[in-house]
């Protein structure tokens, strides 16, 4: 399977960013109706970069 988000970053990045989320929506308690708006605010902030909507449902784990 190729994904075009790969391309763009790194996997050991990719699962920064997968644990990052994982930690912090147990950590400040985000319900799972703000996942997405917490995910693209984290992508945004951690790879400086506006995340692809292919993703954000990768990160998420959806």
């Amino acid at each position: 399977m190729t994904c075009r988000t790969f391309a763009r970053i790194s996997l050991f990045d990719f699962d920064v960013l997968r644990e990052a989320f994982r930690n912090s929506v147990l950590d400040l308690r985000i319900a799972e109706a703000g996942w997405e708006d917490h995910d693209r605010m984290l992508v945004e902030t951690l790879a400086d970069e506006e995340p692809e909507d292919d993703l954000m449902p990768r990160i998420i784990g959806r």
